[in-house]
């Protein structure tokens, strides 16, 4: 079955570099793989945010320059990452907001 909707190439390229990146995780030990996601998680999700969609150019450097970084990281000698301050602070206030939406929810489902 054809997908419903079809995406433009350098937005494909963006899901296959994500896609990517969350399948290096499955070869680091399993005790760091948390800290691979919540950094895999914040990077794409703070870089986006800090670049227009339209921004064709800004979008293709930062393309290479993750698969650079992911291709570095994939390494077996790479087993740990570091989660910052900022990192943990950014996942608490999204675990609120999916908190609040959740209880949102539930409210109006009753």
């Amino acid at each position: 079955m054809p997908p419903l909707t079809t995406y433009p190439p350098l937005q494909r390229q963006v899901f296959a570099l994500y896609r990517r990146a969350l399948r290096t995780i499955h070869l680091k030990p399993p005790a760091q793989r948390a800290s691979w996601r919540r950094f895999y998680r914040f990077r794409f999700r703070t870089t986006t945010a800090s670049v227009g969609r339209r921004d064709i150019s800004a979008v293709e450097y930062l393309l290479r320059q993750g698969r650079r970084q992911v291709d570095g990281f994939a390494d077996k000698g790479v087993t740990g990452v570091g989660v910052g301050e900022e990192q943990l602070r950014w996942e608490g206030e999204r675990r609120k907001l999916r908190d609040w939406w959740s209880a949102t929810e539930e409210q109006t489902a009753v």
